[in-house]
């Protein structure tokens, strides 16, 4: 494959993007193995040769969204690291000494730093991940009018769900619907102190539209129903 270099004339051709692998790198990080990017490595090179040249343009474009997504994975997993070299900078390492870009050594030096990324995400994983299942516990407390999907815990905790049903069950010994429902009856409990409120109006309060289902999940829970923790109470 014809690697342009900095004074090359530059063929036109459609620039690949490294945010077109985000799901699969993603994915890759999820394993949390070297291992599982190389079939994502292996695609983006494959993707260079099948244009048999590689220019200047094209080189910077993705070095720039490397950095880029460097940046957000960073942040993501709360990592206190910035880059601050631009990508100009960076490419300037892998020209020879005819002004050849070394393809071959810009990528087993983007391995390096993967590999790199992985041990300190593993690290940081280890310190913060116990922090972070308290937090997702105070997200719950606060949010407990409505319901909840686990997507959403995943999404803004960026953790996958599976890890975030595990490890909250090893630390609160419950799942996380069992724990929402408890929430509720102690809110609830709470609530029917106050004569003024109608029983709707508390299920409503709670994140339950159906009233009846309010009195069901209630007696299950307390043994009793509503009206008659409230006879007891007030």
């Amino acid at each position: 494959m014809k690697v342009y270099g900095k004074q090359d004339v530059l063929a036109s051709a459609l620039l690949i993007n490294m945010m077109d692998y985000n799901s699969k790198i993603e994915e890759a990080l999820q394993v949390g193995k070297f291992e599982a990017f190389l079939p994502v490595f292996n695609e983006i090179i494959t993707a260079f040769e099948a244009q048999n040249y590689l220019s200047l343009k094209q080189i910077l474009h993705f070095e720039q969204e490397y950095q880029l997504l460097s940046q957000h994975w960073l942040k993501r997993y709360h990592i206190p690291y910035t880059i601050n070299n631009g990508p100009e900078y960076v490419l300037s390492f892998f020209y020879n000494q005819d002004g050849q870009f070394q393809l071959a050594k810009y990528v087993e030096r983007k391995k390096r730093e993967v590999k790199r990324f992985l041990k300190v995400v593993k690290r940081y994983s280890k310190q913060n991940n116990r922090d972070v299942i308290y937090e997702i516990e105070q997200y719950l407390q606060q949010n407990f009018h409505r319901d909840v999907k686990l997507q959403e815990i995943s999404e803004r905790f960026y953790l996958s769900r599976e890890y975030i049903s595990r490890k909250f069950k090893q630390e609160f010994q419950e799942n996380i619907s069992d724990y929402m429902v408890k929430v509720r009856m102690n809110k609830a409990k709470s609530l029917l102190l106050n004569e003024e409120l109608k029983i709707y109006e508390i299920a409503n309060m709670i994140g339950y539209h159906d009233d009846k289902y309010f009195r069901k999940v209630f007696k299950k829970v307390e043994g009793i129903t509503p009206n008659e923790y409230r006879s007891l109470t007030v």
